[in-house]
């Protein structure tokens, strides 16, 4: 009940003005041109800790905080009145978010990767592949000879792209083929986050951890202060000097060796060196502590934080004890395991929020009917939207998956119901647990290879999984709902956002992001080449996603197995979706189930159950008054783990625009 009041407390402080005003948009639009230029630069080319990287993003949270503080205040200081208003930065804020979605790992880091060196990789390093590639539909690449130059180019590097226009024409006609498919799936993503935004916010209460920071973030000061409370307060900067100063520290010690710096991370696995231990995952003995991470555990309701962590190390006993008793270890039933539970939990959202989504459908059948909805208008049209959004998508599958000889109506219809359930549930965690950082451990291409079997599906089929798998299907790291949604609960906050307005302007934020991130990452990546840009997303991927399908296509395994452990996973999150409901104490969260098989929860347990022990003990020995209080000062780390992030940022790039070889300085998980 206190984060549904804290909305009429947002409403009554909200800004002077409807927040989609003109100079919003256009400062908007230039932070999300300079997002979409400057991350893949950064990220590749510097070598920096990224840009975005995760769903609270280190630069675009520098830039918001220099603007509400440095920029707003200095006008607000000459010209009381003329600053912009909470409602304006809600506006640039939700623009440069939603073109995180696309700068990197969104899109643009495996969109070009994945359109021009299947075929490269094929001739030069996996002649095997042949047969693999030759599967596909040649109007999805610009090109499928390796030896021409808009390939061969692309690999190599050293090839100024914006001066060689034969370069353009292959690249604007495939890409043109894509963005049928992009765009609809996109705004797909966006009318979802229209329909569940009034079950989340208000019939849930969800409490959107990253959107409530983003909040303070951009909250308006009383008249006559330059500042609003969050920045007056003391707490909040106790709390943003803890990851300053060792971070600080940490960044000066790469450069000058004699700083003394304090380590957060340890190597125990040395210790664990007997049969079975030493097969466990070894994130169980060696970790690194992130205090981003302690300060939104602290946040996030307790069960939340207790299940990610207690899940995770459930399993590595699990994994134990079948070492112990000398069962083979097979990654299948892991896979099939976490894939059951996580659409079971797409199940049961759908399940919590029947009554209000019967409502969202009558509204749509009444709009159908040209009559006008009694309740739930904008929802409807939502509804209406992101089916056509599904249908263009299943359509274009259809047709470049090879028709009926292919992909085929039911395939097709399948991939489109997983990626969007992907999304979904990925948007649930961010919004609920507020974890920074989420991807999942099951990806499209393996329910075709372990639950359907490739036999069944055809390997027409399975290899226009793979490529979608690759290129939108496989990396949630930086996916576009998540930062949709909390965008959605930044707008709630405000009564005088204008809703069509402010989805007009994330739509355009979204169609820059998208088409001038990809002139962007090709210029990037034809003069620079794999010289900067990391091994994963060059090779790596590609060799486990074709070559799982390789190695499916030549001895298919026995896919009754992996079906049964897809139904007890499944069955799992089911039981603990229906026990937490029955009981007020039940301790176990489904997120915690799909989270524990994931690399995040592996390299964040650590710092989550630190987080969760700290809220723990303040609640029971300080109540809720003390936790309220200290409140500010768990923001304050969030923000000085991006403020000095951006300054050694800032250092970078100087260092290498100087001709200098600069240090990389990583704070966050890459």
């Amino acid at each position: 009940m206190r984060e549904h009041s804290r909305i009429h407390i947002d409403t009554r402080q909200c800004g002077r003005h409807s927040g989609v005003t003109l100079r919003a948009f256009i400062v908007g639009l230039l932070g999300v041109i300079f997002v979409t230029a400057y991350t893949p630069y950064n990220d590749y080319v510097l070598g920096n800790t990224f840009f975005v990287g995760n769903h609270l993003p280190l630069g675009i949270i520098l830039l918001m905080t220099l603007l509400a503080i440095m920029l707003n205040s200095v006008v607000k200081r000459f010209f009381e009145g003329a600053h912009f208003s909470s409602s304006e930065l809600i506006v640039v804020f939700s623009m440069m978010m939603a073109s995180a979605g696309f700068a990197t790992a969104g899109l643009h880091r495996y969109w070009a990767n994945g359109l021009a060196l299947p075929f490269y990789l094929t001739d030069t390093v996996r002649p095997t592949w042949t047969k693999l590639v030759a599967q596909l539909d040649p109007r999805l690449f610009p090109s499928t000879d390796p030896t021409e130059r808009v390939i061969e180019g692309f690999a190599r590097g050293d090839v100024y792209f914006y001066r060689e226009p034969a370069l353009w024409g292959p690249w604007i006609r495939s890409m043109a083929v894509w963005a049928v498919f992009l765009l609809p799936m996109f705004v797909g993503f966006l009318c979802v986050c229209i329909i569940v935004r009034k079950q989340w916010v208000y019939n849930e209460s969800l409490t959107f951890p990253l959107a409530q920071f983003g909040l303070e973030l951009v909250r308006e000061p009383e008249p006559g202060r330059l500042f609003n409370d969050f920045f007056r307060n003391r707490m909040m900067w106790l709390g943003m000097s803890v990851p300053s100063l060792l971070f600080l520290l940490h960044g000066l010690a790469q450069y000058y060796p004699k700083v003394p710096e304090v380590k957060l991370a340890w190597q125990l696995g040395g210790l664990f060196n007997e049969h079975p231990w030493s097969l466990v995952n070894q994130a169980v003995y060696n970790g690194q502590l992130y205090l981003s991470m302690v300060a939104i555990a602290v946040i996030i309701p307790a069960d939340v934080a207790f299940s990610i962590w207690f899940f995770f190390i459930f399993v590595c006993l699990t994994d134990a004890a079948q070492f112990w008793i000398g069962l083979p270890w097979r990654d299948e039933p892991r896979v099939a395991q976490h894939m059951g539970g996580y659409l079971m939990v797409m199940f049961t959202l759908i399940y919590a929020g029947r009554t209000y989504f019967k409502e969202v459908a009558r509204a749509s059948w009444d709009i159908i009917r040209f009559r006008r909805p009694a309740k739930e208008g904008e929802q409807g049209w939502a509804l209406i939207t992101l089916i056509l959004c599904c249908a263009l998508c299943w359509g274009w599958l259809c047709e470049y998956g090879m028709g009926w000889r292919g992909m085929g109506p039911v395939w097709a219809l399948m991939l489109v119901v997983m990626l969007m359930a992907m999304n979904i549930v990925a948007g649930r965690v961010i919004a609920e647990a507020g974890v920074t950082l989420f991807q999942h451990r099951w990806w499209p291409v393996h329910a075709c290879l372990s639950i359907i079997g490739i036999r069944v599906m055809g390997l027409k089929a399975v290899m226009m999984v793979a490529l979608m798998t690759l290129v939108v299907g496989h990396d949630l790291r930086e996916c576009l709902l998540p930062y949709l949604l909390n965008n959605t609960r930044m707008a709630e906050a405000s009564a005088r956002i204008q809703h069509r307005r402010y989805t007009a302007a994330i739509i355009v934020a979204m169609l820059v992001s998208i088409f001038f991130g990809a002139v962007v990452h090709l210029g990037i990546d034809y003069y620079w080449g794999p010289k900067r840009h990391e091994h994963w997303a060059l090779f790596n991927s590609f060799n486990y996603i074709l070559g799982s399908v390789q190695g499916h296509e030549r001895t298919p395994l026995p896919v009754a197995r992996n079906v049964m452990h897809f139904t007890g996973g499944a069955a799992l999150v089911a039981f603990l979706s229906f026990m937490r409901g029955r009981l007020a104490w039940w301790p176990f969260h489904p997120i915690g189930f799909i989270m524990a098989h994931t690399w995040p929860a592996s390299i964040m347990w650590p710092s989550i159950c630190l987080g969760w022990f700290i809220k723990l003990s303040v609640m029971r020995y300080g109540g809720s008054k003390t936790y309220y209080k200290i409140k500010p000062a768990l923001y304050g780390v969030l923000l000085g783990e991006c403020m000095i992030g951006g300054v050694w940022m800032i250092v970078t790039a100087v260092l290498f625009w100087l001709g200098r070889e600069p240090h990389r300085i990583v704070l966050l998980p890459l």
